[in-house]
């Protein structure tokens, strides 16, 4: 089986690094038009945004929302794309209660779970993305992903 190389997007600051492995020659850094993370020769095919927190993700559900369309609208022409969250549904659910911010931060926000929970369900309703609630675990669903996919595009050549 060919191993597979992981393009890591310029923009993404505090992402994974893949290391080299049985099935895996590591980790690039380069530009890409949407998301996260792909592999090399899929990057036509692949899309994995990820979000490391619930505040991230919450910002980009309220504050960032038209942004945030435009990325899905752009994974859609994608075969493969992911969201991968790197947290749980109960912390979507117990926002702002269960984000890492400051208590002087957390009183002032209004959003609440409810209204997350509400966005979610419209991106999965309207998007075939598919969306992910990792935990800490996140990394290793992605190179899951990435190993099926893997597979899939070299079988398919």
């Amino acid at each position: 089986m060919n191993k597979y190389t992981v393009i890591r997007d310029t923009r993404e600051q505090t992402g994974w690094i893949f290391k080299s492995t049985q099935h895996c020659e590591g980790t690039e850094v380069a530009g890409l038009k949407t998301g996260d993370y792909t592999i090399k020769g899929c990057e036509d095919i692949l899309c994995v945004e990820r979000k490391g927190s619930i505040a991230e993700f919450a910002n980009n559900l309220v504050k960032d929302w038209d942004r945030f369309c435009r990325e899905l609208d752009r994974m859609e022409s994608y075969t493969y794309s992911f969201i991968v969250l790197e947290f749980s549904m109960a912390d979507l659910i117990d926002y702002p209660r269960s984000a890492d911010l400051p208590q002087k931060i957390k009183k002032k926000i209004v959003v609440t779970g409810s209204l997350l929970l509400k966005r979610l369900i419209e991106i999965q309703t309207k998007y075939h993305t598919k969306i992910l609630f990792c935990g800490d675990r996140g990394q290793d669903v992605v190179t899951a992903i990435f190993k099926n996919v893997q597979q899939i595009n070299t079988a398919a050549k």
